[in-house]
């Protein structure tokens, strides 16, 4: 089976040379991992992806580019539920490695009162505040504000989306698009607009997100578990 077909779609990607090299030789990985299963790439699913990320975790190094090159040949497939599991995938990776402290602005004095119970990151974060009543008790362990608390949880919630971190998120936040269930409301013009209206009106200092990051921000907010009570 050859890739050739894909590589001139990511070629209209405007994918780097170097990337579509890398790209196919992670899903030629994939394809064999799946024949060692007795499977066929085109037909592979969900949990497919799932067991060669426990695979590969082990067995392979930059596993999140392994997990990129799946996404981009589910897109070129058409294939939206695997994209959405890959992205699903990239974004629970990430959230292990997300540091909070590398949100744009956050209270750094909540930061350091959170660091010194243990919670650094975006994951720590969202098993720690994930329902009220674990908000109220962080509260009294830590002293960080209850508000505090909850806002790094949002901002957290909303990194799980690939694309929004550090200046995205905030914006995000900030315009009062907090959560996911809001997110996942508004139609890809309707949200550009929106965000648009917000930095002209609060002189935010960032960007709207093109027409194709939009879809792709609302179709993950649509797809991703809720895991957070508000």
């Amino acid at each position: 089976m050859g890739f050739s077909a894909f590589q001139d779609f990511m070629r209209t990607q405007k994918k780097s040379d170097r990337t579509i090299s890398n790209y196919t030789k992670y899903l030629e990985v994939f394809k064999n991992y799946l024949e060692g299963q007795n499977k066929n790439l085109n037909v592979a699913g969900p949990k497919d992806i799932k067991k060669f990320e426990q695979w590969g975790d082990k067995s392979l190094k930059r596993m999140n580019q392994y997990i990129w090159a799946i996404k981009v040949y589910s897109e070129f497939k058409s294939n939206h539920e695997m994209e959405m599991t890959s992205l699903e995938i990239l974004g629970s990776r990430y959230s292990s490695e997300y540091k909070l402290k590398e949100f744009i602005g956050v209270e750094q004095k909540a930061i350091q009162l959170l660091t010194l119970d243990g919670i650094k990151t975006v994951k720590q974060m969202l098993e720690a505040g994930n329902t009220k009543a674990k908000r109220r008790k962080l509260t009294k362990k830590t002293g960080v504000p209850e508000e505090a608390i909850l806002e790094l949880v949002k901002l957290s919630d909303l990194s799980r989306i690939p694309g929004l971190k550090k200046v995205r998120a905030r914006l995000f936040f900030d315009a009062g698009m907090d959560t996911l269930e809001k997110i996942a409301k508004y139609k890809p013009d309707e949200l550009i607009k929106e965000l648009k209206h917000f930095i002209k009106n609060s002189g935010f200092k960032g960007i709207a997100p093109v027409p194709k990051e939009a879809k792709s921000t609302i179709a993950n907010a649509k797809f991703l578990k809720k895991i957070v009570d508000y």
